[in-house]
């Protein structure tokens, strides 16, 4: 079975916000969220840059499967697919996998999987998400992913939060997102698997030639 390496987007969660807020059917969008990010700001507070799980929806997915073959990218958005079809296609590649890993920085991704299979009402029972902050003992939310790619001479692009993320959206379409969804996937999976190297659960060759195939993709 692969190992994953996931990440995700997410931008509000505008037809949910409409029922939370009881918001007219009518309201533009742009003020439906926000509505949504004032909330969000008055009871959580400006440090809390991540809307909550059911606050905010699944726009980009990227999984990078580790296998026998090497190391192989799909990437999904909303552009194309539907959230059902994004979490479907993300449980498609967990149900054929023992591990995955993510960068979580704070996200709470699956919580987030979880609740947003809820409010589709599918069948969501996938081994959880093991967080690469974990693993190297950091907690999640605590250090960014840029920060500590940089330290490796990884590229990686800052994640903004959701409310930044929105108005990227709105201003340069789906594109940006799909960018640094894909670049930090990328260095997630050249930082875990360094990790597994050092952990004595990847063989030197091994991790030479995924990092490469990784740093290709």
């Amino acid at each position: 079975m692969p190992q994953l390496f996931i990440n995700l987007e997410t931008l509000p969660d505008i037809d949910g916000a409409r029922q939370m807020f009881e918001l007219p059917a009518d309201l533009q969008v742009k003020d439906v969220a926000k509505v949504l990010f004032h909330q969000h700001v008055s009871t959580r507070g400006r440090d809390k840059i991540f809307l909550q799980p059911w606050q905010a929806r699944i726009a980009v997915v990227c999984v990078i499967a580790i296998s026998d073959a090497g190391a192989e990218l799909s990437s999904f958005d909303m552009e194309q697919y539907d959230e059902i079809e994004l979490l479907q296609k993300l449980y498609d590649f967990l149900s054929h996998s023992t591990y995955s890993f993510c960068w979580d920085q704070g996200r709470d991704l699956n919580a987030l999987l979880h609740v947003r299979s809820m409010i589709h009402q599918l069948t969501f029972d996938a081994i959880p998400l093991r967080t690469v902050e974990r693993r190297l003992r950091i907690p999640p939310g605590s250090t960014s992913l840029e920060a500590i790619a940089a330290r490796f001479g990884l590229q990686s692009i800052a994640m903004q939060g959701d409310e930044l993320s929105w108005k990227q959206y709105r201003e340069q379409g789906i594109a940006p997102l799909c960018k640094r969804c894909r670049t930090n996937v990328i260095a997630t999976a050249q930082l875990g698997l360094r990790h597994l190297l050092t952990a004595g659960e990847l063989e030197r060759q091994r991790f030479n030639q995924l990092v490469t195939a990784c740093g290709e993709l």
